[in-house]
């Protein structure tokens, strides 16, 4: 019996990947939304064929600092139900960290954002701070921005590399990162399990 690697990069433009005991993808796809509501029956129907024998790997996430308070919510409310889905399908999952899949998946590869970061004397008022602050983010907003970027793609790099022949753009301009990520992160439960 085959053994399957469930990867999920949860969210609203997130993703869902299966690869097989050898190292192929089985499946991959974006979660199916209506409006802004997520379909938990629509996710369960393409993944309960797998369910026997499938490790998943969850992107373990958290609130971003100056994120409102409603886009949480929704990130939250939305990564619960496809929590839920895996939890109704008895799919033993565990949760891994960004940096540890990266770290272990896109070796050798610039998986890191280097981005400026604002730093000031302790003791500097905080009239001074506040338009010391403004004046580096004006500064460093455009090359802290293609460093993310830059970043973000190496699982896009990777994906084509492993996988050619994997869709990343699902009939759109660009590649989808939540896709490559979610790949990546089956990839990762595959990689652990054997060792």
């Amino acid at each position: 019996m085959s053994k399957y690697y469930l990867g999920i990069d949860p969210g609203r433009n997130g993703a869902f990947s299966i690869i097989n005991s050898d190292g192929n993808i089985e499946l991959y796809g974006l979660f199916d939304y209506s409006g802004d509501l997520f379909l938990p029956r629509e996710f369960a129907k393409k993944i309960n064929p797998y369910k026997e024998n499938t490790i998943c790997a969850f992107e373990h996430v958290f609130g971003m600092p100056n994120q409102s308070s409603v886009a949480t919510f929704t990130f939250g409310k939305t990564t619960g139900e496809q929590l839920c889905v895996i939890k109704m399908l008895q799919i033993p999952y565990f949760e891994v960290s960004p940096v540890e899949w990266k770290k272990n998946v896109l070796k050798g590869m610039p998986w890191k954002a280097n981005i400026e970061r604002f730093k000031v004397p302790k003791n500097t008022p905080r009239n001074i701070v506040a338009r010391l602050r403004t004046e580096f983010k004006k500064e460093n907003a455009s090359k802290n921005n293609a460093a993310k970027k830059k970043a973000k793609e190496a699982s896009i790099v990777f994906v084509q590399r492993m996988f050619p022949t994997v869709d990343l753009y699902h009939g759109k301009k660009n590649p989808h990162d939540g896709i490559a990520d979610a790949i990546c992160i089956a990839y990762y439960g595959y990689l652990k399990d054997r060792g």
